[in-house]
């Protein structure tokens, strides 16, 4: 009986593999508008990914909510510049929610990754997302703390942005 490694490793599956080498690497990302809580999108074609972007000063807080009519086909995850997690990174069990809590002493800039490996969010059939900040976005001293124009995905094979592990 094939086991989850089997399927993983499977390379005749082409949409599969064109995939995962897409979550490789260099992902490009948007910021977030600091004038809007809310934004529609689509995933780009072969990921299924579309980044986010945002600064986030100590002490504050950014909860994200997914809206899709398949939220079950969809997730929302925090990751650093490097693809990876860090303190105050939460998700919610079952649900596409996602909760940043700033708890260091710096201004940083965070990434929000919709994760929609089924690739259903098209521009004619988009996802919401909503962004509920515990500080003004708009008049934040961001300390010269900008986002990057992308994300560095350094383990394609993490549990944070594997099509494997939702």
């Amino acid at each position: 009986m094939p086991t989850q490694a089997y399927w993983r490793t499977r390379e005749y599956d082409i949409m599969a593999a064109m995939q995962r080498e897409a979550r490789r690497g260099f992902i490009p990302a948007t910021v977030f508008p600091v004038d809007k809580d809310t934004v529609t999108g689509s995933t780009m074609v072969a990921s299924g990914f579309r980044v986010y972007g945002f600064v986030v000063p100590p002490g504050g807080q950014v909860l994200l909510k997914l809206d899709f009519h398949k939220p079950a086909w969809v997730n929302v995850r925090w990751v650093d510049q490097w693809g990876e997690y860090r303190p105050g990174m939460m998700i919610k069990p079952g649900e596409p929610e996602a909760l940043y809590i700033n708890q260091g002493k710096k201004t940083v800039a965070v990434y929000a990754i919709v994760d929609d490996p089924g690739q259903w969010a098209t521009e004619t059939d988009p996802f919401t997302l909503t962004a509920k900040r515990s500080f003004d976005a708009a008049h934040l001293d961001t300390q010269g703390v900008t986002v990057n124009q992308g994300i560095w995905n350094t383990a394609p094979e993490s549990y944070w942005l594997s099509a494997a592990h939702p």
